[in-house]
């Protein structure tokens, strides 16, 4: 009985140690396989303070696994102790600050595209200038396991691990301190895939930092490291060099890609055309430069998938006319400032969209749908009327929606004359009646000019008054100012009791067409502002004789001085006649008078 207990017991304690292995079997690779790249950022706060930044890459697939919520770096010297060792400085601890998804799955390319996700870890650390005075510099490190699943170029990634590298000088030179900042690569590129026999382009380009003269860029094997699956976290990174991956046959860090690609040493760019689907790591480093020196060196890893695109038609741009796009168009008037467009494509329920550039014209659509390939969509540029003229070639272009790396488009590219418009200044005339010399208002009254301004091509016209060269004064309106050929104006001018003066006020009235080499028109009128009340030989009778032959038939004012009052201290007001005692006989305000 005891012996069948004790069994039992011990088969218990097996099971549950088969179970434990199980269990950490299968914890382990789904917490891990899904590294897919890095970057690091190294900023100087001031002092011996700097902002220390790893950025981890990470596919979709493993936005359910649990995160390390603090990694640990170290610090190691470039030269090792004499007498063996690591030579590790210091180890930090940075702390989990951001989780996101940085690029997102295009629903058109839901198959072929997989987000990529961002863990930042940071955190401000002291890296003291006296201790980091060894002239050959150091490096961080950080290592972990393992890599994505879906690797095509490298062997067996699900049993290799990532080692995340920054070199940098010493903080320390001649006894004077030297911060120092490491490049920034811009933003992860989005996860969208290259498409096979498609031209394709990455971007590694960073930012220079502020202490160097340039940064060049190389192709760089990737980072192993010294972590596998049975330990795929470290207590402490070991110290370099780190063995790089293994790269299956057909791949090398030099070729990591299925195709012939080329990266630019100046500007970061990768490009090529990809031959072969997969999913594939790709290493760059940007090393820093300062007076033909080599400062430090920062690597991003990153990957790059590479699918079979479903095939998509190419968008046709042509001339409606008929013409080819070598053909010089004439842009001369009104009629022909247009050129329209046919466009072509097979794919139905694509969106286009199209551009234009070179030249002053304007696409009446920028997108369009394709609800039905075998019918032309037709779409029309046209210059505006004030064209500069000149020869230009106007480049349109056409570019479909399909898949990132299976889009295509077309271009055409126009020979263009524009040639100005012809344009006829308007005309100005007086309204007949009016003197075409002089013309004489009292002050306080008001002047009243009627005139017509008429463009012979028809276009809206512009008035303005100007008096004796400067702007008019508000007493001086001219309405309607603005409006269509013909345009009928009135201006209108009460002179103040201040402006009398012996030499007339010069009146100009200019009438503009608006036109883009605009033309206009003038009258210039001589106004002569006279006083209320001017000195005049008047003699007034003393006899009246109402007989009916019309002479002194009443007491009354002459005509040359039947004159209102303008409020300007001359003119009219009243009149009150009495008799011998003093009684009011007649009261009058009427310059006309007559008693």
């Amino acid at each position: 009985m005891k012996q069948t207990m004790r069994d039992t017991w011990r088969m218990s304690r097996l099971n549950l140690w088969y179970a434990l292995l199980l269990l950490l079997f299968l914890a382990g690779p789904a917490r891990a396989n899904h590294l897919t790249g890095y970057d690091w950022l190294l900023r100087p706060l001031g002092g011996d303070q700097y902002r220390l930044t790893l950025r981890l890459y990470t596919d979709g697939n493993a936005q359910n696994a649990p995160l390390d919520q603090i990694l640990t770096v170290a610090t190691f010297a470039q030269r090792r102790p004499t007498g063996g060792g690591s030579g590790l400085v210091e180890t930090f601890a940075l702390p989990l600050t951001g989780d996101g998804v940085v690029a997102t799955t295009d629903p058109v390319c839901s198959s072929q595209t997989t987000p990529i996700r961002a863990l930042t870890y940071t955190a401000d650390v002291f890296l003291p200038a006296g201790r980091y005075a060894d002239p050959n510099g150091y490096y961080l490190a950080w290592e972990r396991c393992c890599r994505n699943e879906a690797l095509t170029n490298v062997a067996n990634p699900t049993r290799v691990g990532l080692a995340a590298v920054l070199t940098f000088p010493p903080l320390l030179i001649s006894g004077a301190a030297q911060p120092y900042t490491s490049p920034v690569f811009r933003a992860p590129p989005p996860g969208a895939a290259w498409c096979v026999g498609a031209p394709a382009r990455l971007s590694f380009n960073a930012l220079t930092p502020p202490d160097a003269d340039s940064l060049v860029y190389s192709l760089m094997p990737a980072l192993a490291g010294f972590t596998t699956q049975s330990d795929s976290q470290l207590p402490i990174p070991n110290s370099g060099p780190y063995p790089p991956v293994v790269y299956r046959p057909g791949f090398s860090a030099a070729g990591p890609l299925p195709g012939a690609f080329a990266l630019n040493a100046r500007t970061g760019e990768l490009r090529g055309v990809p031959q072969q689907a997969g999913v594939y790591v790709v290493a760059v480093a940007a090393t820093v430069y300062r007076n033909g020196r080599v400062r430090g060196q920062s690597r991003r890893e990153i990957e790059v998938r590479v699918a079979n695109c479903p095939t998509n038609a190419r968008p046709t741009l042509a001339r409606a006319d008929g013409r080819p796009a070598a053909d010089t168009l004439f842009i001369t008037d009104a009629a022909s400032r247009c050129l329209t467009l046919r466009v072509f494509d097979a794919d139905a329920g694509q969106l286009l969209t199209l551009g234009a550039a070179g030249a002053p014209a304007r696409l009446s659509a920028t997108t369009l749908m394709i609800a039905n390939p075998a019918i032309a969509q037709t779409v029309t540029v046209c210059w505006t009327q004030c064209a500069t003229p000149a020869r230009q070639t106007l480049r349109l272009w056409v570019r479909d929606d399909a898949c990132t790396g299976a889009a295509t488009s077309d271009t055409l590219r126009i020979p263009v004359v524009v040639r100005p418009l012809p344009n006829q200044p308007p005309r100005l005339t007086l309204v007949a009646g009016l003197p075409t010399d002089t013309l004489q208002v009292r002050a306080g009254e008001e002047l009243t000019i009627a005139l017509t301004a008429a463009d012979p091509d028809g276009g809206p016209l512009i008035l303005t008054t100007r008096l004796d060269g400067a702007p008019s004064p508000a007493a001086l309106t001219l309405t309607p100012a603005v409006g269509p050929s013909p345009l009928m104006a009135t201006v209108r001018w009460t002179p103040s009791c201040a402006e009398p003066r012996a030499a007339p006020s010069v009146l100009t009235v200019r009438a503009n067409d608006g036109g883009c080499r605009a033309g206009q028109d003038s009258l210039q009128l001589l106004v002569r502002v006279r006083a209320t009340m001017e000195p005049t030989a008047v003699s007034l009778t003393d006899i009246i004789t109402p007989n009916g032959d019309e002479y002194n038939d009443c007491f009354g004012l002459p005509d040359a001085l039947r004159l209102p009052d303008t409020g300007c201290g001359g003119g009219f007001r009243s009149i009150t006649i009495c008799n011998r005692w003093g009684r009011v006989v007649f009261q009058s305000t009427d310059p006309a008078f007559c008693w």
